[in-house]
């Protein structure tokens, strides 16, 4: 045991979700253009839309009742050229653990999304 060492910053992670019950079946490949508060990370919780193609999605940032918004991205996402994603289509929300943004347009968001709770 003494060979093993952990390096870099120590920190927490927000819990978005007291429960998951259903997500997008085998995640959706994302098209990360936008920026965010902590740069080259997805936060938890980030609306994931359907594009006018149809086979492609991307982050929402100002529409929140698009009805192309499939779910929540279900925890932090590291970018990097093209982001695998697991999308929240069911469960329980915290809405103090999303981004301000987010957080903006979650009277939205339960419009269209009714099969997450929000609290």
């Amino acid at each position: 045991m003494k060979a093993i060492t952990k390096s870099g910053a120590a920190g927490t992670q927000k819990v978005v979700y007291d429960q998951v019950d259903s997500t997008f079946v085998g995640g959706v490949h994302v098209d990360p253009k936008t920026n965010f508060s902590t740069p080259g990370i997805i936060p938890a919780g980030t609306p994931i839309k359907r594009t006018t193609a149809g086979n492609e999605y991307e982050i929402e940032q100002t529409n929140f009742d698009n009805a192309d918004i499939i779910g929540l991205t279900q925890e932090d996402l590291k970018i990097d050229d093209y982001v695998l994603a697991n999308i929240v289509v069911a469960g329980t929300c915290r809405i103090q653990a999303l981004e301000a943004t987010t957080k903006a347009g979650v009277p939205d968001l339960k419009k269209v999304l009714p099969r997450i709770s929000f609290y």
